[in-house]
């Protein structure tokens, strides 16, 4: 980058904001792979405990039912 970046800033923001663009699937692609790998390793925890996903939809159901009487009774 020499001379042309230190008397130019314009220059050096158009070379980094290029570096950057270049970069960017890189990045979206990695955050995806966690996404995706992250969601693959909790699906196979709840199919391994199968106990843990039913006390999960027992404890969303109370609370829903709850809620929902609640708000009847106001």
């Amino acid at each position: 980058m020499g001379k042309k970046a230190t008397k130019n800033p314009r220059w050096l923001a158009e070379a980094l904001a290029g570096k950057a663009v270049t970069a960017l699937p890189g990045i979206i692609g990695a955050i995806v792979s966690w996404l995706l790998k992250t969601a693959g390793v909790v699906t196979i925890w709840l199919a391994e405990h199968l106990w843990a996903l039913a006390i999960a939809l027992v404890a969303m159901a109370t609370v829903w039912l709850r809620s929902t009487r609640y708000r009847k009774n106001r």
